[in-house]
């Protein structure tokens, strides 16, 4: 459930930053909601890859694979 809820929350934090991130970058706002799509997409796409990886390997492997990409991932964009 906590890791549910983690996808949620980082598009709760994501979303009302758009505004000063299309104001950072110097940009529309419309060109900046491309990230959402963007998330949405792979997120979509992830769904498709992890699923049979899930079934092969079982799920707490790939869960916990993902949770440290997802964890280096954001460390990354915080330091970019």
């Amino acid at each position: 459930m906590l890791l549910t809820g983690l996808a949620v929350v980082t598009t709760n934090l994501f979303l009302p930053s758009l505004p000063h991130i299309a104001e950072e970058f110097e940009t529309s706002y419309s060109t900046v909601s491309f990230a959402i799509a963007g998330y949405f997409a792979v997120t979509a796409v992830l769904q498709l890859l992890l699923g049979p990886l899930s079934d092969r390997y079982g799920r707490r492997p790939v869960v916990l694979t993902a949770l440290v990409v997802f964890i280096f991932a954001s460390i990354a964009c915080a330091l970019a």
